[in-house]
């Protein structure tokens, strides 16, 4: 007798939770015995890809979520911190926003204690002046003004830095 699309339903989401839970394909075969479920290992096969495309789907909507909603506070934050003049916070926002979409080019100059390693970012001028994204005078003059700080230099002033680069870019 053939399986209603109910049973099959149900069957397949018993079957995504025996995986969830790590169960083998031999275990969910003793599942389906156990349970009366007359079915073929190749229909068993078939739930268990049905199984696996379901955790696909739920896994891809809670990780979109999940990145909408991070992405939506990183945002709120921003503004927020643009709002009260707070550079500082809204920089930090801003790379955490970037460092989420993959975006951040600048995060490897930022060291632990929050300060800036001018090397780093020197060399990732470089780099975006090899991709042209700024000219070689642009970058020179970036190389001039980086390198008249000191080795080290706060974020406060790399916001400056950085604000006077993305607005020649």
């Amino acid at each position: 007798m053939k399986s209603t699309l109910i049973e099959v339903g149900s069957r397949v989401e018993q079957v995504a939770e025996l995986l969830l839970n790590g169960q083998s394909h031999q275990n969910i075969r003793e599942y389906a015995l156990e349970n009366q479920w007359n079915i073929s290992e190749s229909q068993l096969y078939r739930y268990s890809q049905k199984a696996r495309e379901l955790i696909g789907e739920q896994s891809l909507v809670c990780i979109s979520g999940n990145y909408a909603i991070a992405q939506s506070r990183y945002e709120f934050l921003y503004g927020q911190a643009l709002s009260k003049g707070d550079l500082n916070s809204a920089f930090r926002a801003l790379k955490e926003l970037h460092s989420l979409q993959g975006l951040s080019r600048y995060s490897a100059a930022v060291t632990t204690d929050n300060t800036i390693d001018i090397d780093s970012l020197l060399l990732m001028l470089e780099v975006e002046s090899e991709e042209r994204t700024i000219t070689p005078e642009q970058l020179q003059a970036k190389q001039r003004e980086l390198q008249s700080r000191s080795s080290e230099t706060s974020l406060d002033e790399l916001t400056e830095v950085l604000r006077s680069h993305m607005s020649a870019v």
